[in-house]
């Protein structure tokens, strides 16, 4: 990823802190029930690594790369809910480029109404990389048939 692309992403994420307001709930108990939308973005750095027979392999650690996310559901009531959430990941250079995704479907317990709660989910995630030619040691192997 470039550099302007990753001062966009700060310069988004900075916006979106400094024009957010306090939630105050207070003693009032919370409805939950209802839409949810979320959106989230953000940046990083990533290390890419490979464990192979035939080399291992490992990326540069000054990549920079974007992530976005977005969550979707309905509270049923104020102590559950169901979204899909989903998230991705992605980084470029002048050799390197990995994606990385997941989409799950979450359910959202909240403990006696409260603030605690706990969540579970199962879903499905893909990890794409383009390695640059030359980056995985390929030591010299012989092969004989008998």
């Amino acid at each position: 990823m470039n550099r302007r692309t990753t001062l966009i992403s700060l310069a988004l994420s900075l916006a979106t802190l400094l024009t957010t307001t306090i939630a105050h709930a207070g003693t009032h108990p919370s409805d939950r029930r209802g839409w949810i939308l979320g959106f989230d973005i953000g940046s990083g750095g990533s290390l890419v690594e490979y464990k192979r027979p035939l080399g291992d392999f490992e990326s540069d650690k000054d990549e920079m790369g974007a992530g976005l996310g977005v969550r979707f559901g309905y509270g049923l009531s104020n102590s559950f809910s169901l979204t899909l959430d989903s998230n991705g990941y992605g980084q470029e250079d002048d050799e390197w480029e990995t994606a990385i995704g997941t989409s799950v479907l979450m359910a959202t317990y909240h403990i006696g109404g409260g603030g605690f709660f706990l969540r579970a989910g199962g879903g499905a995630g893909r990890v794409e990389t383009t390695i640059p030619d030359g980056a995985i040691a390929t030591p010299a192997v012989e092969f004989k048939q008998n």
